[in-house]
């Protein structure tokens, strides 16, 4: 690597002496020779703020955050850390519009683990920082609200708006948006460009409500969520990263980042490692009624394992909170909450009324229990799977499906049309011919899953 460090000097490249001191940095790091590492990061950084190379300036503060991370210098490894996690969400903030809808989630995987080591070092470091949760929270409602709101639905609403000048002006956001990405990348100056497309945007903003529901819901923090919260609410974002910083191979982690209404900070809750809720959801299993009871228990034989391992570290801090919005992650998405239950035999539903969001930014929408106009919702639930011509039962029939569906009946008959299918109307033929028409659509009836394996 000297030899190369040679060459590149020889022939001034200043982005190739730049890559080659973070190769030496890395180097010295795996021989255990630290002070040498931090100064082959040190000149590489140097060289990439000088000449603008965002690769090697990032890659050179990975560099150092590592280094002095594993010398336990926490102070300086936060405030490495941060700097990467700011051009990460410039990065966002420069590409993520001009994106494909498709490309979006691919996109930000390229950059996930720089955002899993924020929460990998939150857990090693909020002892001594609490307040290093705040940019964990934030960092999550950062990246769910990017990928749950479409920029395409904002899109269609503006070039559907009729309003020739607010088309105009995305246009053109648009374009300035395009030339930013492409200066960015090149390492060429943008601060024109972006200039343009700053004050282009505030315009977007006062004339375009989707355009500015799309920007505010990028903006949503950790405070704003408990600012909505009643003193006996609390919301909780479900984390996941791996137990080792920088090895994305080591197991993962689960852990819980609570809010309640007069935190100072987010509190960061260690739940499991992901073999120990794997043992316990046994994912190779088929999703039937004999995994559920083994899985929850049953009345006469109740299991209170899974509740143990996941809700139980979380009671001294919900304790005196009715109504939890919680968020879950990876395998979180498989558990019903709500059926998990204590060692005295108590489900969680009859403890607390649980709300499970995508994301805990929806709380702050002021209009999430409202319809617009002109909405419909179809509704289908009891159904009867079997005729008297039917030879064999395949399917059971579910009263309890029938009363959930006549409850969301009744609760919202009077606001929205709804239409209403059960019996033998719940047919296979009505939800093909009528739920394209619909709104917002409820299935009540029996649910599996078929896993394949490649």
């Amino acid at each position: 690597m000297k030899k190369s460090l040679e060459l590149y000097t020889e022939i001034a490249d200043q982005r190739g002496i730049a890559s080659t001191y973070t190769n030496l940095g890395i180097l010295y790091r795996t021989q255990g020779k630290y002070k040498k590492a931090i100064e082959q990061f040190n000149q590489s950084y140097h060289i990439s703020v000088l000449t603008g190379s965002i690769l090697e300036k990032r890659n050179s503060l990975e560099g150092l955050f590592y280094t002095h991370f594993l010398q336990g210098e926490y102070d300086l490894a936060e405030k490495e850390l941060l700097e990467i996690i700011s051009m990460r969400l410039y990065d966002v903030n420069v590409n993520f519009e001009i994106l494909p809808e498709q490309k979006k989630e691919f996109y930000l995987n390229t950059m996930s683990q720089d955002f899993m080591n924020l929460y990998s070092f939150a857990d090693v470091r909020k002892s001594s920082n609490p307040s290093i949760t705040e940019t964990a929270y934030n960092n999550t409602l950062k990246l769910k609200g990017l990928l749950l709101k479409s920029t395409t639905a904002m899109r269609d609403a503006i070039m559907q708006s009729g309003n020739n000048e607010l088309i105009e002006k995305y246009t053109q956001w648009i374009q300035l948006k395009t030339e930013i990405s492409q200066g960015y990348a090149a390492g060429l100056e943008t601060k024109n460009s972006e200039s343009r497309a700053n004050e282009i945007e505030k315009e977007l903003i006062r004339n375009s409500m989707a355009f500015s529901e799309f920007k505010m819901y990028q903006q949503i923090n950790w405070k704003d969520v408990q600012d909505k919260l009643s003193s006996d609410e609390a919301a909780i974002e479900f984390i996941s990263f791996p137990s080792e910083i920088g090895n994305t191979n080591s197991p993962m982690r689960y852990a819980a980042l609570v809010i309640t209404p007069l935190c100072q900070v987010p509190e960061m809750i260690d739940l499991c490692t992901s073999s120990e809720l794997g043992t316990i959801l046994k994912t190779n299993q088929a999703n039937n009624l004999n995994y559920v009871k083994e899985i929850y228990g049953t009345t006469q034989a109740p299991d209170s394992n899974l509740y143990k391992l996941i809700w139980a570290p979380l009671e001294n801090e919900l304790s005196d909170f009715k109504t939890i919005y919680f968020s879950p992650t990876g395998l979180f998405h498989k558990i019903s909450f709500a059926a998990l239950r204590n060692e005295n035999n108590q489900y969680l539903c009859n403890r607390y009324n649980l709300i499970q969001v995508s994301s805990t930014a929806q709380i702050t929408d002021d209009a999430r229990s409202e319809f617009p106009a002109n909405v419909n919702l179809s509704l289908f639930g009891g159904v009867k799977y079997s005729t008297e011509k039917t030879k064999q039962v395949i399917w059971n029939y579910l009263p309890g499906s029938l009363a959930e569906i006549d409850s969301i009946h009744s609760m919202l008959k009077n606001q929205i049309t709804v239409n209403y299918y059960s019996q033998e109307n719940a047919s296979e033929e009505n939800f093909k011919q009528h739920t394209s028409q619909s709104n917002f659509l409820h299935i009540a009836t029996h649910g599996f899953f078929i896993l394949i394996r490649n």
